[in-house]
């Protein structure tokens, strides 16, 4: 798997640990709780490969099925893309 990294027409807000994300391209808005809130945090931070999401997903609990999962859904919303940048 490639790098990944969050896309670049995302605005968010934190309320609780939990992220309200608007993507600007589409015109959606998605609410992200759990794993998926560390991850789009993470991301934040620069991009991020296979080995630091199982890593993150390891110390967050969260079995591989449910970390890809995750990452996969945040895929289809394209709220993280492949890349370094």
């Amino acid at each position: 798997m490639d790098a990944l990294r969050l896309h670049p027409g995302l605005l968010r807000r934190e309320w609780e640990g939990e992220f309200v994300i608007f993507h600007t391209l589409t015109g959606e808005t998605h609410l992200f709780s759990g794993f998926a809130a560390r991850v789009f945090e993470a991301l934040e931070r620069g991009p991020l490969g296979a080995a630091d999401l199982g890593a993150m997903a390891l110390k967050a609990g969260v079995s591989d099925d449910d970390a890809a999962t995750t990452i996969e859904h945040l895929r289809d919303l394209r709220v993280v893309v492949a890349g370094r940048g």
